[in-house]
């Protein structure tokens, strides 16, 4: 007759915890929900035209009127 162990799962034949257990692989019941990637924000543009604002400020300075 085969004794009943009380372990962490509760009553099992084995006497083992689940993590004793050799290379018993895990298997998941479901799809992973997939992550939501946000785009970042591009500041190529916004540099550019503070850039080409900057030029005509200075050159609007260095022409004589």
């Amino acid at each position: 007759m085969e004794q009943k162990v009380l372990d962490s799962c509760g009553m099992s034949g084995t006497g083992e915890t689940p993590q004793a257990r050799p290379s018993v692989p895990r298997r998941l019941t479901a799809r992973p929900a997939e992550s939501e990637h946000l785009e970042r924000k591009s500041t190529t543009t916004l540099i550019a035209i503070s850039a080409i604002i900057l030029t005509q400020k200075i050159h609007k300075q260095r022409s004589p009127l």
